[in-house]
């Protein structure tokens, strides 16, 4: 959560604006360490508090950094660093890319993130080149930035040039640059840096990155490795949320519901699990599909815009071709999208939902197989009318098949992964969803209303 901030400054006169002028505010990390938050750097967009740290405004998020690390920083200062460095972009050529290698170098910690955060990325890096028969400034900059700079540069502006660098063609400067960044970030500010670079908004997320714009296995690897070690000593303490779609999140071939249903109380659920008994940080969420994906991340991009529509942001791990030929593989798929997953992040622990109709439930036995401790149950949704003893056998391995989501937040409760509140919650959202249900017939909807007032009397006995 980001600290709390004091602007304090002499007033100006009417019609003029103020002087930025600020005073810390200081809190100490999980260590016991003192250091300024970061309100520039928050790791909960989709809730809101900021936008993604790819998207320009670094001038206003460099002055509220400021107020949080005592510097005094005049405003129209910065501004006018900022209109001199575009026109040295717009200059280009080798004497306005030394005097813009110059002016970064001179910058102050708030006056470069606040420059970094608001120029345009791709147009600074484009028009820096190494020469072939001079300098190589387009080196001496990733170096500055990736290397000299980089204890001085925001978690929300690292993100943003790992976002820069990511998108076209990576070639082995970029890759060396996007391994320095990761590398000289460790701790709990990794998992924050990781998590920052994960809530893209298209298919460029951190598995995309890793696993298929590094071209290098030397480099993947140096990152992977970096990320193990550091998990080590700087467990989360929370869990990501990993889902299927179809017929978990909403019906596809379950006939319980009219077509394409949102279940009731699927986005509630997901939010408790997200955010645990506690407060933790939104943005866990991790679809894992069947859908086949393409190099394009086209259908990844439909994906998240379908989930965008009903209100849903979330990283989406696909399928492939080969994977959906039977239900062997496409559990065999998502059991590599986890595996992918884990590794990027390993301080996490993970719980997965799915349905009984798809392969899911041998995805679930293998990640829990694999990851013991790390992976503590799953939750699957009935769409086949599992038999009573099935569903107990299945409860003996951990695996918990379901109804109602509200069922599934009070075996959550029990397990200890959502508050009592969350239930509550749940069953709140998932009878105003049901009251929206547009449902085919009668006979239908009583059925389903019925179901879910029998899952609601057992959570709210179990909540008392």
């Amino acid at each position: 959560m980001a600290g709390q901030s004091g602007a304090v400054g002499p007033s100006a006169p009417a019609g003029q604006a103020a002087p930025v002028t600020t005073q810390a505010v200081v809190q100490a990390d999980p260590a016991g360490n003192e250091r300024a938050s970061a309100l520039d750097t928050p790791d909960r967009y989709d809730a809101g508090v900021a936008p993604p740290p790819w998207q320009k405004g670094g001038l206003e998020r460099g002055l509220a950094r400021a107020a949080t690390t005592g510097a005094k920083v005049e405003r129209a200062g910065v501004e006018t660093q900022l209109g001199a460095l575009n026109a040295l972009i717009i200059e280009g050529g080798s004497a306005a890319e030394k005097k813009i290698l110059a002016q970064l170098r001179a910058a102050s910690a708030v006056e470069l993130n606040a420059l970094v955060g608001d120029v345009s990325l791709h147009a600074l890096f484009d028009v820096i080149e190494d020469h072939f028969l001079g300098p190589k400034n387009r080196t001496a900059l990733f170096h500055m930035l990736a290397r000299e700079r980089l204890p001085d540069l925001s978690l929300g502006n690292r993100a943003r040039i790992v976002r820069e660098l990511q998108i076209g063609r990576t070639g082995s400067l970029s890759e060396e640059t996007i391994r320095d960044l990761f590398l000289g970030t460790t701790g709990r500010e990794l998992t924050q840096l990781k998590n920052l670079v994960d809530a893209s908004d298209d298919y460029h997320d951190l598995a995309e990155l890793i696993y298929h714009d590094i071209d290098s296995d030397e480099i993947r690897a140096a990152i992977i490795r970096h990320i193990g070690v550091q998990a080590q000593s700087c467990p989360s303490g929370e869990l990501k949320v990993l889902s299927d779609i179809d017929d978990t999140f909403y019906t596809w071939k379950d006939r319980g519901f009219p077509g394409k249903t949102l279940y009731p109380g699927v986005k509630q659920f997901y939010t408790e699990l997200d955010q645990g008994p506690g407060e933790g940080r939104l943005g866990d969420l991790v679809f894992i599909t069947a859908r086949p994906g393409d190099r394009p991340g086209i259908v990844e991009n439909l994906t998240r815009e379908m989930l965008r529509s009903h209100g849903v942001r979330a990283t989406v791990l696909t399928g492939d071709l080969a994977s959906n030929v039977s239900n062997d593989h496409i559990a065999a798929k998502k059991v590599e999208n986890f595996r992918e997953l884990q590794q990027l992040f390993p301080e996490y622990s993970y719980v997965f939902i799915g349905d009984s109709g798809q392969g899911d439930i041998k995805a679930s036995q293998s990640m829990m197989k694999e990851q013991p401790a790390g992976v503590p149950c799953s939750f699957i949704h009935d769409v086949i009318d599992m038999p009573p003893e099935r569903r107990a056998a299945l409860l003996q391995e951990n695996v918990f098949v379901f109804d109602s989501y509200v069922d599934a937040a009070a075996e959550a409760f029990r397990r200890g992964l959502i508050s009592r509140e969350g239930v509550a919650r749940v069953i709140t959202g998932a009878e105003g969803d049901m009251a929206r249900v547009h449902f085919d017939n009668e006979a239908q909807r009583q059925a389903r209303q019925r179901e879910l007032a029998e899952a609601v009397a057992r959570a709210r006995q179990l909540i008392q």
